[in-house]
């Protein structure tokens, strides 16, 4: 059977008409009643639409299973990387704390605490202890109180006020209080396998920190280690230490 150019005009309608979507179309009933052609092919339609009504729905729970397990071992791979980071992190923190804790001290940190006695007895004017203007005096004062001799330099500029202990990172010190060109300077001494700190330094080429207006100079000698600590502006004293 030839198909008409009326045909070709509402066959694209049919599908639509089938499905209930075009309502109310009397032209294309009147064309259908009149086309063996158009209602073979409507009621083909009709047939398609009727079996697939009647399929069962399909079953998403496999597909919802599937996404939601997905989704979780996402959310446990991200966990699970941050959790790593974060151990990561820790490790890193205790290794850099045991460094910190092992690691030698710096020349310079340790002469904080000599910089620090200094400034406080300067600042008390704390003069307790063994007063003396004699070295040799204060030398054996501190020898029956230490367990080593403490030799104290026989420099004739110095003013020697007293003598006294002191404890500087456990270990009792030799501390001796003199005056540079009337400004108050503290020397300690002591055993220089305690803490080493100027194994190279010699009096004519101390090693020297300043810090907070005050100069120390740090060397060794006969096996005893020197640290003299003076205001800044004394330092043209350190030329004068052998």
């Amino acid at each position: 059977m030839m198909q008409n150019n009326s045909c070709r005009e509402w066959e694209e309608r049919l599908s639509a008409y089938s499905d209930g979507e075009l309502m109310d179309s009397p032209a294309l009933e009147a064309h259908v009643e009149e086309c063996p052609l158009c209602r073979r092919r409507l009621a083909n339609h009709q047939a398609l639409g009727e079996r697939l009504r009647q399929l069962p729905p399909p079953d998403l729970s496999d597909c919802q299973n599937r996404l939601e397990m997905g989704i979780l071992q996402k959310r446990h791979f991200h966990q699970g990387n941050r959790s790593i980071l974060a151990a990561a992190s820790v490790v890193i923190l205790l290794l850099v704390g045991v460094w910190v804790a092992l690691r030698p001290a710096s020349h310079d940190s340790m002469l904080r605490d000599y910089f620090d006695d200094h400034i406080g007895i300067v600042a008390t004017q704390d003069h307790k202890g063994f007063l003396s203007d004699d070295p040799k005096a204060m030398e054996a004062w501190l020898s029956e109180r230490l367990g080593f001799i403490p030799n104290i330099p026989p420099w004739p500029w110095a003013q020697w006020k007293s003598a006294r202990l002191c404890a500087i990172r456990g270990e009792r010190v030799a501390f001796v209080q003199l005056a540079m060109n009337d400004l108050d300077a503290s020397l300690f001494i002591h055993p220089s396998v305690r803490h080493g700190m100027s194994e190279t330094a010699s009096p004519q080429s101390p090693h020297i920190a300043v810090e907070r207006g005050y100069a120390a100079a740090c060397w060794q000698k006969d096996g005893l280690e020197y640290v003299l600590v003076a205001p800044a502006s004394a330092t043209n004293m350190f030329n004068r230490l052998d």
